[in-house]
């Protein structure tokens, strides 16, 4: 039961920053969405502050925002795994868009470990505009990948990343 809430992609998770705590909560967008691009990671992302960081105090905007269909215990949304990351973010206008995009230097830790069993780096870019805009995104995206042919496309969230190196998968 632990990992049902992962298993159907989706995530949470509580970022600390300047003393500030934000739960969001990922929901992937429907796999019959005629608009889905394949190979993209579509996900719905929900906010909001809260007090202090205790996943107990956002059941209730989980159920609301989840797709998952059965109320949320503490055991599906224990920690699976804690993610430290240094990033840096910009703002780009491109083709009547905006888009952030972000420079992850991430690292994994099991629950309580001190040492991290696994690191890496990445780019995201989301689209900050309406989501009619994808299009160009995916320009953007295409373009991004002509220009800098060495990168490589992932698609898996960082959780099912760090899930997969924990367990050996990758």
């Amino acid at each position: 039961l632990a990992r049902d809430f992962f298993m159907a992609g989706e995530t949470i998770r509580i970022r600390e920053r300047d003393g500030t705590s934000v739960f969001t909560i990922k929901t992937p967008v429907s796999k019959d969405s005629k608009d889905l691009v394949e190979n993209k990671n579509e996900r719905f992302e929900y906010e909001k502050r809260i007090d202090r960081p205790d996943i107990t105090l956002c059941y209730d905007y989980i159920n609301e925002k989840s797709r998952f269909g059965r109320d949320i215990t503490f055991e599906m949304v224990a920690p699976l795994l804690i993610i430290k990351n240094r990033r840096k973010k910009c703002r780009l206008n491109y083709q009547s868009a905006e888009f952030e995009i972000v420079f992850d230097n991430f690292s994994y830790f099991e629950d309580g470990a001190e040492r991290s069993y696994y690191a890496e780096k990445q780019i995201e870019i989301e689209l900050k505009s309406d989501y009619s805009k994808k299009i160009a995104l995916e320009a953007f995206s295409a373009a991004l990948e002509k220009a800098f042919p060495l990168l490589q496309k992932i698609t898996d969230s960082k959780l099912k990343i760090g899930i997969q190196k924990l367990e050996g998968e990758r």
